[in-house]
């Protein structure tokens, strides 16, 4: 099982570039194969573990479609 830790950062910045560095290690790097599809991105963070809730994937996907977050995505 995978250890998990919390960290404050100085600026926001530095938090996102933290956890796009997390998204990027070896536990997480097997999803960019999903590219923009984020249901898929969102079930398959929770099957590796990434949050304790059960239901994250369908809260983050309910959060992505209520604020139309998926428009923001950089690679589009």
């Amino acid at each position: 099982k995978e250890k998990s830790s919390f960290a404050a950062y100085n600026t926001a910045w530095e938090s996102w570039r933290d956890h796009s560095e997390l998204l990027s290690n070896r536990r997480y790097g097997k999803l960019k194969k999903h590219g923009l599809d984020y249901e898929k991105w969102a079930y398959g963070l929770k099957k590796c573990g990434y949050a304790t809730d059960p239901r994250y994937a369908e809260a983050l996907i309910s959060k992505i479609r209520k604020y139309d977050l998926h428009k923001y995505d950089a690679l589009k």
